[in-house]
């Protein structure tokens, strides 16, 4: 008995050495995590078309080669039409800028040996983008950082958003060179598509308009003589031309402003001096004359002086029974100084006197 008893042993132990060969397992080959992505749209608003701009970097032993793919998969909701889209509407860069040759919808794309050219195909159905690296592609790098573009907003194809909720956008690289499966590279994207993504700001900017005559507003020509011509200054005049005071002016309004004067001419009471009226005229000694004339400088309104008081050397007044404009800009400036220059000349037989003159300036804004 005690024999029979060892040799069953001695046999249990020879099978269970036989199943322990059998359980030894084969090598397996492991898919990565892609890291790093993000997707930026142009705009998050529910059922709008938008752009992507979409990133990802590869795994530490992984690089994108010849016949290697990747697939954008948008989950359901979004659209992607099944127009013609035109290689434009990518970009593709693995450290490299690559070109896209062809484009497929709901097909293979054409790609031919090229050692940066990629083929797209779209499928409008499941919302997929597929890159594929053409023959005798140039290997990216390890740990490459990809971006992918996609202009969903092109006329020829469009991508539209789905309703307002979030999504995950898929990312899946064959960098086995086997087709998808289950030991490929794969991430994901967090979307998140809102009712609207826009705030309506509203500001107002009044209309605004300075006028200003600076500084000492009371000139004088001093004593005027039938032998030589007078110049007013802001104090006792001059033989030499100068002007006598400035104007300035300015406005936001896009239609800009005029400036007018009104006034009567120079007068001691019954008496006067003859304005020189409305057309442009060179002063000239022993004759009767007050004129004005007007030089600018600064801003979107210089040389915004009208006829016939932008003249270089001549002057007019033609103010006396109602306003004339001598100013007219027809923009938004900033401030211009404007010289306002006076002339003033007697005859030999002008009446004696003190002779004085008011003359008002107006500026009107064109709002």
């Amino acid at each position: 008995m005690k024999k029979k008893t060892n040799k069953k042993i001695v046999a249990f132990v020879a099978s269970l050495t036989l199943m322990v060969s059998l359980c030894v397992p084969t090598p397996v080959v492991k898919a990565a995590a892609l890291t790093s992505l993000s997707d930026t749209l142009s705009t998050l608003k529910a059922a709008e078309v938008a752009d992507h701009t979409i990133l990802w970097t590869l795994p530490s032993t992984i690089t994108f080669d010849a016949g290697d793919q990747a697939r954008i998969d948008f989950p359901d909701g979004f659209v992607t039409s099944a127009a013609s889209w035109a290689t434009t509407d990518f970009t593709f860069n693995d450290g490299t800028a690559r070109t896209v040759e062809s484009i497929a919808v709901d097909g293979a794309p054409t790609c031919t040996a090229g050692a940066n050219n990629i083929g797209i195909r779209i499928n409008p159905t499941t919302d997929e983008f597929i890159i594929i690296a053409c023959t005798s592609y140039t290997s990216s790098g390890a740990t490459a950082s990809v971006t992918f573009t996609i202009d969903g907003t092109a006329t020829e194809g469009t991508l539209t958003n789905p309703s307002a909720e979030e999504y995950l956008i898929g990312i899946v690289g064959d960098d086995k060179g086997d087709g998808f499966g289950a030991n490929d590279d794969t991430g994901s994207i967090t979307a998140i598509i809102i009712d609207d993504d826009q705030v309506a700001v509203s500001a107002v900017v009044n209309a605004t308009l300075s006028f200003d005559i600076p500084g000492d507003n009371t000139i004088g020509f001093g004593t005027l003589t039938s032998s030589g011509i007078r110049y007013a200054t802001d104090t006792t005049g001059s033989d030499s031309e100068s002007s006598a005071h400035t104007i300035t002016a300015g406005t936001n309004s896009t239609s800009g402003y005029s400036i007018t004067v009104e006034g009567a001419t120079l007068d001691a009471g019954t008496p006067d001096i003859a304005p020189i009226g409305g057309t442009a005229t060179a002063l000239t000694a022993g004759s009767e004359q007050f004129g004005i004339r007007i030089s600018s400088t600064g801003g979107a309104c210089d040389n915004a002086e009208v006829d016939p008081y932008n003249h270089a050397t001549n002057y007019a007044y033609d103010a006396v029974a109602a306003a004339d404009q001598i100013i007219s800009c027809g923009s938004a400036s900033a401030t211009t100084t404007f010289s306002i220059y006076y002339g003033a000349n007697i005859a030999a037989n002008t009446e004696a006197g003190n002779y004085t003159a008011a003359l008002t300036y107006i500026a009107t804004g064109n709002f």
